[in-house]
């Protein structure tokens, strides 16, 4: 009895740059029976696809998504994987990671879906193994005996040249904008996917404009603080990461520049009817200021935003009367010098 031949595809050693492409495995028949022997060509098993939709070329971190294809309904049945690269590295072969899996329909079609964390580039692969059922029955109708497929080898046909974007995330955690004369202000997140060495820069608005005023890298989770020195008073703050090849660029608002100033105050307990109709929980009297202005107070490293809801102190020197739960949460008691900025 001859032996079978096996005649099998070659696979690229090169990819597309930015392609989505569909793995098409490619093998030849081995027929054998007792009396005769002759070779039977057989088709690739999945057609080349001309072309891949996806319902978003450029999605925020974590969202899905869709991608959508077709090839010959001979498949059906066949697994498909979609596929991400690694944008750190070269894209060859070996920077794929699988991400969703499913089946070809009897029409042919299918659907892959799932969450993105960094932008790249897709593809969609038919992995090597068995043929798909249809194939299968396909093949014994012909009456031949000994049927063998060889699906260890892969050939990648290109299809529609597309890459898919992924935003970054950013989170702020802790900020200390309520400053006291030349002290350093700082903004405390993390930038995700956490990776170390990536650049976050902290902004104000000036004039209309974001200007830089300092930079930090992250650490090894994505943790990053930023430390500067605080513009005016009033100023709207942001932190932004202008991107890689990772994630594209993104900003969060950060709050604004609290200057706080020196200023004498003491402190009384509110328990009977204010000059302002109402208690806030961390009240405070003033002489001037209108009633419901927020004040921002800091003092022994402890801050509050209080509401001033009376009049008052009469003694000359002193600027507010903190009510008993201002005085607490500050640490604060009898007359003495806190710092405070109108908001």
């Amino acid at each position: 009895m001859p032996k079978s031949r096996l005649i099998r595809s070659a696979r690229p050693v090169h990819a597309v740059a930015g392609a989505i492409a569909l793995a098409v495995p490619s093998s030849a028949l081995a027929l054998a029976s007792g009396a005769t022997s002759h070779d039977v060509p057989v088709k690739p098993v999945l057609s080349p696809i001309g072309s891949l939709k996806l319902d978003s070329t450029h999605v925020a971190y974590g969202r899905k998504v869709t991608v959508t294809g077709a090839t010959s309904a001979a498949a059906a049945g066949r697994k498909v994987e979609l596929e991400l690269s690694n944008p750190r590295v070269p894209h060859t072969f070996d920077g794929w990671r699988e991400l969703a899996t499913s089946r070809i329909d009897t029409h042919g079609h299918f659907r892959l879906t799932a969450p993105l964390r960094e932008s790249g580039m897709l593809r969609v692969i038919a992995p090597a193994g068995a043929p798909a059922p249809s194939l299968t029955r396909r093949l014994g109708a012909t009456g031949a005996t000994g049927v063998q497929a060889d699906l260890t080898q892969a050939r990648i046909a290109p299809a529609t040249v597309r890459s898919v974007t992924v935003g970054a995330k950013l989170k702020i955690v802790d900020s200390s904008t309520a400053v006291v004369g030349s002290q350093k202000a700082s903004i405390h997140g993390y930038l995700e996917p956490g990776r170390s060495g990536r650049t976050v820069a902290a902004q104000a608005l000036e004039h209309g404009r974001w200007q830089n005023l300092a930079r930090a890298r992250t650490g090894r989770y994505g943790g990053f603080t930023v430390r500067f020195h605080a513009p005016a008073s009033g100023s709207a703050l942001r932190v932004r990461f202008a991107g890689d090849r990772q994630n594209t660029q993104k900003s969060i608002a950060a709050g604004h520049v609290v200057a706080l100033a020196p200023t004498v105050a003491s402190w009384y307990y509110d328990a009977g009817s204010t000059a302002c109709g109402f208690h806030a929980y961390y009240g405070v009297a003033n002489l001037s200021l209108p009633c419901g202005t927020h004040v921002t107070m800091s003092s022994g490293g402890h801050t509050v935003v209080a509401t001033v809801d009376d009049r008052g102190p009469y003694v000359g020197g002193r600027t507010y009367d903190l009510n008993q739960n201002v005085a607490g949460a500050l640490g604060f008691g009898g007359v003495g010098v806190i710092y405070a900025s109108i908001q």
